[in-house]
């Protein structure tokens, strides 16, 4: 089967993704606004059958956000790679069907190579959920263009000595600091709050 991402914005791009001989294959468009995938079925004998699929791909405007701190209660933040003033705590969305802590647990692991898990450190679930206006030059990630995120709140307390492994492809560096200060540099107000709360 042959599978084309089409991106209709400047210039058609198409990723080949698989093939097999004498299959169908699949055009999957996708919008410049992210408001809707439409996939274009082509059969063997030419026949063009469309459908939209809505909101495929994009994201829910659900994350969770993971505090981290050390024994010494120094916290980690992370610097942002598309941003190099907006320094943050692990966050990142909730995949459709995932439970809340479990996205902890992977984004923890994704974006600092601790694995919880395998540590046997627990994350902290806070019960606690913020809302808040998801930045303009972001919305287009979200379905329905969404405005408004809600963030599940978690933190964990790791030993002092805990190594980190940043994913290049989101972070680019990373401090400790002590709970003033890491509530100082953090972007985000609601990051803020949790830091502060711990």
């Amino acid at each position: 089967m042959l599978v084309y991402w089409v991106f209709p914005w400047q210039s058609l791009l198409l990723l080949e993704i698989g093939q097999a001989f004498g299959l169908p294959f699949f055009c999957l468009f996708y919008g410049r606004d992210a408001q809707k995938l439409t996939v274009v079925r082509i059969t063997w004998y030419n026949k063009m059958v469309l459908t939209p699929m809505e909101n495929i791909m994009l994201r829910q405007p659900l994350s969770v956000l993971v505090v981290i701190y050390n024994q010494n209660k120094q916290f980690l933040i992370l610097q942002r790679k598309d941003d190099p003033e907006f320094w943050q705590s692990v966050t990142g969305g909730i995949d459709r069907g995932e439970e809340p802590l479990t996205t902890a647990y992977r984004e923890l692991k994704e974006e600092t190579g601790i694995d919880a898990h395998a540590l046997g450190i627990k994350i902290k679930q806070h019960n606690s959920i913020n809302q808040y206006e998801i930045r303009p030059q972001w919305r287009h990630r979200y379905e329905s263009n969404a405005k408004i995120n809600s963030e599940h709140v978690f933190s964990v307390c790791v030993p002092n000595d805990v190594q980190v492994t940043l994913c290049d492809e989101e972070h680019t560096d990373y401090i400790w600091l002590n709970q003033q200060s890491a509530a100082n540099k953090v972007w985000s107000a609601s990051n803020k709050k949790e830091i502060l709360a711990i």
